[in-house]
């Protein structure tokens, strides 16, 4: 399979979808290998953008990370020279058939041959889950799939929703607007420092420009004394080459196994921002979450421990999250040290089975963390509690007959990804029903690492507590 242009004679490579399932004339949905920036695939319906695969990071397409499990029997290539940009596969002896196909319903499908079956089998498909569409939260707007599916979409640190009204009906195509305009009148580079998004596919590279020759170290130069530049990254997971975009950046969303994301903000926005650069929550002061929580009224707790107090709170915007405030009595040494690994812990864990930290608040003696908000609560409610009792059963019913299963593979699929993440190892030392949360769909997040231990591999490769 070859997908590309030649850049002598114009022939493009692509893929058409038949026209139904019945039908093989040419249908709506085409893909192409884009060859402008970085190469990355895109499905197109007639003259409108579907679903982005990549860009290519160096070894696989950016968002798809499972390509990496079979690039050993099928080897992905892209090639990038003065003929051609083209992307291609080989089948490695003793490997079985494969095929990718767009089918006339718009879905991109990797089929691989069971013999034993004698069928073929999906190994990959997409679009595949609500962040996928493409620039689905607008300009400047960043995807979460693993957040509540009422607020999928939210606005990059140093941006507010352009329209607040539109994105309270939930209608984020909009996107997001810079909270401090970036001062270029001394070169750009005193007024202005960078933040990183981590574990991100970075956004459509259309209007970026590519330099594969450059290092990390003057990429970053070179956006910050340019006053055109609104974000920077390296051009593949090696951390080689650079990429610069000038304009509007679209279609950045959280992935499995992502890249970093510098964001070009004006200094001011820092102050507001937490200090760690490589941090991906925010910090909230004080008076914007009595704001949310009607001061922490009583009428919008939701649930309470023996450390902290659960609030149901609304933004502006009107999405809504739950603040999870610890008492007084909680706030000593033990109780401080709690809450610092659990936003150091959850700042940079991304994965659809883990409760998505939002924001935090460290102002004189309160501690407070902002978490997606979870409708269907927490699991032990569903499995032993006797409040809600006619929601109960209605829920039980259907975690016992269709979602058991479901359930316990994404509880397994995070607790892996905890176990084995890149940046090191989570330990999170009290997972139980009542730390495992349901949303509105009955997926599962777990949820409160205050006691978690984090572990990263030292130089020697033994393994050293970062997080005791």
């Amino acid at each position: 399979m070859k997908m590309g242009k030649s850049l002598w004679s114009g022939e493009e490579w692509s893929i058409t979808a038949w026209r139904s399932a019945a039908d093989p004339s040419p249908g709506d949905y085409r893909r192409v290998l884009s060859t402008r920036g970085f190469p990355e695939l895109v499905l197109w319906r007639g003259g409108a953008e579907i679903y982005r695969m990549g860009p290519w990071n160096g070894r696989f397409f950016n968002g798809v990370p499972e390509a990496s499990n079979y690039s050993d029997k099928y080897p992905l290539q892209v090639t990038s020279s003065t003929r051609e940009v083209s992307y291609g596969y080989t089948a490695m002896p003793g490997a079985a058939l494969t095929r990718v196909v767009v089918n006339y319903t718009g879905v991109v499908e990797r089929l691989v041959w069971d013999a034993s079956s004698r069928a073929w089998r999906s190994f990959f498909q997409g679009p595949r889950d609500p962040c996928d569409p493409y620039a689905r939260c607008g300009a400047f707007g960043l995807c979460d799939a693993g957040a509540a599916s009422s607020s999928f979409c939210f606005c990059a640190p140093g941006f507010s929703a352009a329209s607040r009204s539109e994105w309270a009906l939930r209608n984020t195509s909009g996107g997001c607007r810079r909270n401090v305009p970036l001062d270029c009148v001394a070169g750009g580079g005193a007024t202005t420092d960078k933040f990183a998004v981590r574990g991100v596919k970075l956004p459509d590279t259309r209007n970026a420009s590519v330099d594969m020759g450059a290092t990390a170290e003057e990429c970053a130069r070179r956006c910050l004394g340019n006053c055109s530049c609104v974000a920077y990254a390296a051009a593949d997971i090696n951390g080689g080459g650079c990429g610069i975009w000038a304009d509007t950046i679209v279609d950045l969303r959280y992935v499995d196994r992502g890249q970093d994301l510098h964001l070009r903000l004006a200094k001011a926005e820092f102050d507001i921002i937490p200090e760690n650069p490589y941090m991906t929550v925010r910090s909230f002061n004080l008076a914007t979450i009595k704001s949310i929580t009607e001061n922490f009224s009583e009428n919008r707790v939701i649930g309470e421990g023996g450390f902290s107090k659960v609030y149901k709170g609304l933004q502006s915007d009107g999405r809504v999250v739950a603040v999870k405030r610890l008492k007084q009595s909680a706030l000593n040494n033990k109780g401080k040290k709690d809450f610092a690994r659990e936003v150091a812990v959850m700042a940079g864990l991304r994965h659809n089975s883990l409760l998505r930290l939002l924001a935090y608040c460290n102002e004189g003696n309160e501690r407070i963390l902002i978490y997606a908000f979870m409708k269907n609560e927490s699991l032990d409610i569903h499995i032993f509690g006797t409040h809600h009792h006619a929601r109960r059963i209605r829920i039980i019913v259907l975690i016992w007959t269709g979602d058991k299963d479901d359930i316990i593979q994404a509880i397994a699929k995070g607790v892996a990804y905890l176990h084995e993440g890149q940046d090191g190892s989570v330990i999170h030392r009290d997972l139980k029903p009542s730390n495992i949360l349901l949303d509105d769909e009955l997926k599962p997040k777990i949820a409160d690492f205050g006691t978690a231990k984090l572990f990263v591999a030292d130089q020697s490769a033994q393994t050293r507590v970062v997080s005791a």
